[in-house]
């Protein structure tokens, strides 16, 4: 029912293959035709035909078959339109898969083009009536709702992205399960430490202690209060064979960013106790349809709002995800620029990664599609290559922050006729800001959310102004470690 791999690239594929099967069969037939063959315990080998009964090619056409801009018996086939281009096209995206384009003709008879591919099955339920699996599918993803209930549960969820972390607590916010979350492995270390966990969700690919390195400096751990706890492998890199590899690394199992909320929950309930699922009250009024964002965004070029949907749960997290997503593009990009100007490679392989998955979150396919490329590039160290790549993400990163910024700025709260807010005292500046940083230390989002709300009722010296746009930010950015350093600074009399 459900399958891990480029389904932008494979649907470009099968129907580039379908309108040339469709351009060169004046009468008869073309079949379509899917099936597949069961590799091993996660993968099957989709195969994949387009058949016709067209005019078929000559055996000495069938190298022009795949040369850009080149079309058989273009003299006969002259009220064909089209460019030739389409089955260079396939055959490349088909070799970057790992496959390639199989071609059986006979002239005057037609053609059969297919190809297999190996893909991860996420779900084994065979798909049954197509129309009514996509329309259940579609109504799911807009009528998402938790169904775990466990309030005595206790996760800690490691990922050096934030906005990673703050779409899996948007995700998981009503099952009443207490969430935890560290931006490093040093810093999962010191949590579990002091807490017990149930489980342990840890990110593959962090900086200075990546995921496997986190996993196995925690099983050598005398005091680590969650030892033997499930630890599962979260990964932007789904390949074939990789759950072979986590098992042998010591996790317990793997789930593939962006996080699917049924899949989530599904682990979640298969690790836990028994005894730790409670069943959730129903909501006595169904949740209203939120058509509102996302009948903003459909529009946006680039932006793959099924997609962003399914990857975020709600409409409402999603709007909220791409607020933060827009917010931090400027400061990717410096971070980008940086690292490629002192060719520091693996660091940009990890910041470039952090891109790839934040991007293919909110749906902006084409972004994430060329940092997965860059972070090939730079785990190879192919400098040239990067700093070529690199610009053309910049750009594409600011063409995205312009078309998004309309939809995702948040509503001005200053207008004429406005009753004037009262200035703040020093001694409740020092107060809600005493506030903030227990918040930020707490990594409490809500909390810093309703500090923020509850300072929107204040004016502020324009020097205190500044402090607060940059708290603002920081909040907004997800950023604790600035947010913290910004306060901390004010305390000490440093701003």
């Amino acid at each position: 029912k459900t399958l891990y791999g480029d389904s932008v690239r494979i649907k470009q594929v099968i129907l580039n293959l379908l309108t040339n099967a469709v351009k060169y069969t004046k009468e008869g037939s073309v079949t379509f035709s899917i099936s597949y063959e069961k590799k091993d315990y996660d993968n099957i080998i989709l195969q994949v035909s387009i058949k016709d009964t067209g005019s078929g090619i000559k055996p000495e056409d069938m190298e022009k078959l795949f040369s850009p801009f080149e079309r058989i018996e273009e003299g006969k086939n002259k009220t064909i339109e089209g460019s030739g281009l389409g089955m260079s096209i396939v055959t490349k995206m088909l070799d970057m898969m790992g496959t390639r384009l199989n071609v059986e003709s006979v002239y005057g008879k037609g053609s059969d083009f297919s190809f297999n591919l190996e893909q991860e099955v996420m779900d084994w339920t065979p798909v049954g009536n197509i129309d009514e699996a996509y329309r259940k599918s579609i109504e799911k993803i807009t009528k998402y709702k938790e169904k775990l209930h466990a309030p005595r549960a206790r996760l800690l969820f490691v990922d050096d992205t934030a906005m990673n972390l703050e779409v899996i607590k948007g995700l998981l916010k009503k099952t009443g399960i207490h969430i935890d979350t560290a931006l490093s492995g040093m810093e999962s270390i010191e949590l579990v430490r002091k807490n017990a966990y149930d489980i342990i969700f840890l990110d593959h690919r962090m900086p200075e202690m990546d995921g496997i390195q986190t996993l196995h400096a925690m099983q050598a751990m005398q005091d680590n209060m969650s030892a033997g706890k499930p630890c599962i492998a979260l990964t932007a890199n789904a390949l074939s064979g990789v759950k072979k590899i986590y098992i042998e690394e010591g996790f317990d199992d793997y789930i593939s960013k962006p996080v699917n909320p049924d899949r989530l929950e599904d682990l979640i309930r298969r690790y836990l106790p028994p005894d730790y699922i409670e069943t959730a009250q129903e909501e006595e009024e169904e949740a209203k349809t939120q058509e509102g964002f996302l009948s903003s965004i459909r529009g946006v070029d680039g932006i793959d709002s099924k997609t962003a949907l399914a990857n975020c749960g709600t409409e409402e997290l999603l709007e909220s995800t791409m607020r933060t997503y827009v917010t931090s593009i400027d400061e990717r990009a410096d971070e980008l620029e940086r690292l490629c100007k002192n060719s520091d490679w693996k660091n940009y392989g990890i910041k470039v990664h952090a891109v790839k998955s934040t991007s293919r979150l909110v749906g902006a396919m084409e972004i994430s599609s060329l940092a997965a490329e860059l972070e090939a590039l730079a785990d190879k160290e192919a400098a040239d290559e990067i700093r070529t790549g690199n610009e053309k993400l910049l750009t594409l990163m600011g063409t995205m922050k312009q078309r998004l910024e309309p939809f995702v700025r948040p509503p001005d709260g200053g207008h004429e006729g406005a009753e004037a807010k009262p200035l703040i005292s020093k001694q409740e500046l020092e107060q809600k800001f005493s506030n903030l940083l227990s918040c930020a230390e707490l990594f409490d989002i809500d909390g810093l959310d309703a500090a923020m709300q509850d300072m929107n009722g204040y004016s502020f010296a324009p020097e205190v102004e500044k402090v607060i746009d940059e708290i603002r930010k920081c909040i907004e950015n997800v950023d604790f470690k600035r947010l913290k350093s910004v306060l901390s600074e004010w305390k000490d009399g440093n701003l």
